[in-house]
């Protein structure tokens, strides 16, 4: 889809009816009663920002720069993982967890992520000590810049293109 690579919304305007039809008919037959949907953009929605009324800290900017990750669990999602992913959002969770857990699923059993340490499958504990504090190691900036200092962000950012 690259239907937010434009500034007006117009695209996005006359898909909408498309996405909902599809996901009615996927509800409809049961599909969502069995499957996880996961939707993952390199960055959220770019004409939605202009839209946003001022706000008095940088939080409007959260859904232009960082990651989009939509995440639907099945109707029928164990107990156990629905509460491991609630425990999950309190904590810094990136898309290489994303990647270890869809591997897990598409095997059939839990499976790493060869070539990435230390990177959880989402339905169990994310490893502690990886979190947006200034001295957590392998977080950046650029990755925790909500929750830190602006300026940090924009010079992290400014330095990597």
């Amino acid at each position: 889809f690259n239907l937010t690579h434009e500034a007006t919304g117009e695209l996005i305007r006359h898909s909408d009816q498309s996405f909902v039809n599809f996901f009615e008919n996927f509800r409809r037959k049961g599909y969502l009663n069995h499957t996880q949907v996961i939707i993952m953009a390199d960055h959220g929605m770019h004409f939605i920002v202009g839209r946003l009324p001022l706000v008095p800290d940088d939080s409007r900017y959260q859904e232009r720069y960082l990651p989009l990750f939509v995440y639907v669990t099945p109707k029928n999602i164990p107990k156990t993982n629905l509460r491991m992913l609630k425990r999950n959002q309190q904590y810094f969770v990136n898309h290489h967890d994303t990647y270890a857990t869809l591997k897990s699923l598409a095997v059939g059993r839990r499976a790493g992520a060869e070539g990435l340490k230390d990177y959880a499958y989402l339905y169990e504990p994310v490893p502690q000590g990886r979190d947006c504090a200034d001295d957590s190691e392998g977080v950046t900036y650029v990755e925790c810049w909500c929750h830190n200092d602006i300026s940090k962000f924009y010079a992290q950012k400014n330095q990597h293109g």
